[in-house]
């Protein structure tokens, strides 16, 4: 049976049989990989504390004829924010749904295993995750190939810089001020086309300390609606998101 490594962060697991978990691991050279930790469970198991979620492992694979089979681990950086930090936790789950979702499984992507990391590390102590996250879904977007034109109109060509703009979201496009007026859709602030343009021309997100909290929750709603379009559903995470802000009175 072939054996391979490989570096992973653990994005989801559920438990399987009476000792087992299945995991879905993100991986720089193979893509997604659904693999199976036999007797994790089960106490005193060494891979167990190995295979936490979000964790950054090593983990040594054997090819199987449904599952690949996880023969060792070896934890080379955890998430201790998981054991406090419910601003962490519900943003985890958030990002690691996204990813899962929308990742091909073994297809290489070390762009997106290097977004992932560089967010999910940045995260653990963020005090605006809001832009972190947004941060990341237009680069994913970017990465994925469907980032829309954030320089001209979907619809006329214009510039979008005269006024405010709209969102399009069938064309997954934005609208000058004109079109969106005869679309009769909702007027976004120059400043939030701003921010998106930012996430793209730098490499670190979370320096946007001074944006308004106005523009921040102008620039969520900009990029739930796009990446809605491409994931075809709403987040299960999300609901579970409103719920933490609540109780962290955000």
């Amino acid at each position: 049976m072939p054996n391979y490594t490989v570096e992973a962060i653990v994005l989801k697991r559920y438990n399987f049989a009476e000792k087992d978990r299945i995991l879905t691991l993100l991986t720089p050279n193979h893509g997604k990989i659904r693999a199976i930790a036999k007797g994790v469970r089960r106490p005193g198991s060494k891979l167990a504390g190995h295979l936490e979620l979000f964790s950054h492992t090593k983990i040594f694979l054997a090819t199987g004829r449904n599952l690949d089979i996880i023969t060792q681990a070896q934890l080379l950086e955890a998430n201790h924010a998981w054991e406090s930090n419910l601003g962490f936790i519900s943003w985890s789950f958030y990002l690691a749904e996204i990813v899962e979702k929308v990742t091909a499984e073994r297809e290489e992507n070390y762009p997106l295993f290097r977004l992932y990391r560089q967010v999910s590390n940045a995260l653990k102590t963020s005090h605006r995750p809001e832009i972190l996250v947004s941060y990341f879904e237009m680069r994913l977007l970017d990465i994925l190939g469907y980032c829309p034109n954030l320089h001209n109109c979907c619809d006329c060509g214009s510039d979008l810089d005269r006024a405010n703009f709209g969102l399009h979201q069938q064309r997954q496009g934005f609208l000058c001020c004109d079109c969106r007026t005869k679309w009769q859709l909702q007027s976004y602030d120059q400043a939030t086309l701003e921010v998106l343009r930012f996430f793209l021309q730098h490499e670190k997100g979370s320096k946007m300390h001074e944006v308004e909290d106005r523009i921040v929750k102008q620039t969520r709603s900009v990029m739930s609606t796009l990446l809605g379009q491409i994931m075809e559903c709403k987040s299960k995470s999300s609901g579970f998101i409103k719920q933490a802000n609540l109780v962290m009175g955000c």
